[in-house]
């Protein structure tokens, strides 16, 4: 799996870094193109770069999360995307469709039933992009199904759709993983999302001190990097933004906090959860950290990996999760790396993944 890091580039050097990273693909190997769950980034300008060259299967559901496309439309909890608020902190409206995003190319919506495996043959043959609706996993195995017979397919979707293609390949027994280095767990929670109130807030009834810095402070470097040094010392620590953030200004925010968390890292190295896509991939550059091996989820959507040296970052979309969540992950972390905090329902098992 490669991090193609696009969604918070430009248009033009998203386009132009997918085109590269297919162009390198050996011919006969299954290409996913992982999007965002909620279609933020540059879906519609991605598919349209794919659909250039080769057949396209867009499915672009996530059912464990409630997440499902019916008549081509994202639903969230059964509310259209474009009806919820999950695009608050973007700088233009939620689509009302994938295929009003794709309205400058060819492109068909397909149902489920029996007649599906036909229209998504007769449209990757015509040069349609076929958007197809998802329920729920057995959605997206019939279509991997499908589209394994369809020469030189591109599948746009979700980690769903990638789990559904993982799911019909061998199955590769890896060496265990070294064991993680003894570290305090640093929380950074850089998602607007609602959830994340009373995430933080149960972290905090579990004993793990929040500590919010002033979007003012990051943006500025101001921020007051003792008191962080002091909460991690417990052993467990969150930080979280502070202040209003507005579209427009999110990108920069991330990297200010992942800066902040960067210069932490000099004084105090933690193992690390890192909560929204953005924020994930920002603090991970900041750290120059190259590689990640998945070694684990502590529940759907929250997976476990670990760096070359033995350092554990755990990562989470930012509306995922119930309220225990991001407790659960916390205390999870700090039981791998051998300082766990006794609190209820704190022993969780790893399911290993590919």
């Amino acid at each position: 799996m490669i991090d193609l890091g696009t969604r918070t580039c430009d248009e033009h050097t998203a386009v132009s870094a997918l085109t590269h990273a297919v162009s390198m693909v050996p011919a006969g190997t299954p290409v996913v193109k992982k999007i965002d769950s909620l279609l933020r980034g540059h879906v519609a300008s991605e598919i349209c770069s794919l659909a250039e060259r080769h057949p396209v299967i867009v499915a672009a559901g996530l059912p464990a999360a409630r997440r499902i496309v019916r008549g081509g439309v994202v639903h969230v909890d059964d509310t259209p995307l474009h009806e919820t608020s999950l695009w608050a902190a973007e700088s233009t409206p939620a689509p009302t469709s994938i295929a009003g995003m794709l309205a400058a190319i060819a492109r068909t919506v397909i149902g489920r039933g029996p007649h599906r495996a036909g229209q998504i043959q007769d449209a990757c043959r015509g040069g349609v992009v076929a958007i197809c609706d998802v329920a729920d996993d057995t959605d997206l195995d019939t279509i991997v199904a499908i589209a394994s017979g369809i020469p030189d397919v591109r599948l746009v979707g979700t980690s769903a759709l990638a789990a559904a293609v993982a799911r019909t390949m061998p199955y590769d027994v890896t060496p265990p993983s070294p064991r993680p280095a003894s570290l305090p767990v640093l929380a950074v929670v850089g998602t607007a999302d609602e959830i994340r109130s009373a995430q933080i807030a149960a972290l905090e009834a579990a004993g793990v001190p929040q500590v919010p810095v002033h979007v003012d402070h990051l943006l500025a470097d101001t921020v007051d990097l003792d008191a962080l040094v002091r909460a991690l010392r417990t052993g467990a620590a969150v930080v979280t933004i502070d202040g209003d953030l507005t579209p427009g200004t999110t990108s920069g925010v991330a990297r200010a906090l992942a800066a902040t968390v960067a210069a932490l890292d000099v004084r105090c190295r933690a193992h690390l959860v890192l909560t929204g896509g953005e924020t994930a991939r920002a603090v991970i550059d900041a750290l120059g950290i190259e590689s990640l091996r998945p070694i684990g989820e502590v529940e759907r959507g929250a997976v476990v990996s670990i760096t070359p040296d033995n350092r554990l970052i755990a990562t989470k979309p930012g509306s995922f999760g119930d309220t225990d969540t991001l407790r659960r992950i916390v205390d999870h972390l700090r039981a791998l790396g051998g300082t766990h905090l006794q609190t209820s329902d704190s022993s969780l098992d790893s399911e290993v993944v590919p």
